[in-house]
C-alpha cells in the first residue's frame, strides 16, 4: 500500500492532481479503514480547494479515531 500512496504523492506533484484525487478516492472506496489514505485523499482536496470534502474527510478520520479509543478504552 505504501507504494500506492507514495505514487499518488508523485501525482499529485507533478501536476496531475484530478487524477490523484480521483484514484486516492478509489482507493479509500476499496479500503475505508485505512486511515492513511483518508489523510492523504483529505490533503489533497485542502490543497486543491475543494474544502467542503476535505472537512468530510477530517470529521470521517476524527469520528474514526474516537471510535478506536473507545474500544481501546472500553
Amino acid at each position: 500500500m505504501t507504494a500506492d500512496i507514495d505514487a499518488l504523492k508523485r501525482k499529485f506533484r507533478e501536476g496531475r492532481q484530478a487524477e490523484a484525487i480521483d484514484e486516492c478516492e478509489a482507493l479509500r472506496a476499496r479500503e475505508p479503514a485505512n486511515r492513511d489514505l483518508l489523510r492523504l485523499c483529505a490533503s489533497m482536496h485542502v490543497v486543491t480547494g475543494a474544502y467542503g470534502r476535505a472537512l468530510a474527510l477530517f470529521r470521517e478520520l476524527q469520528q474514526s479515531e474516537r471510535d478506536n479509543a473507545d474500544v481501546l478504552f472500553n
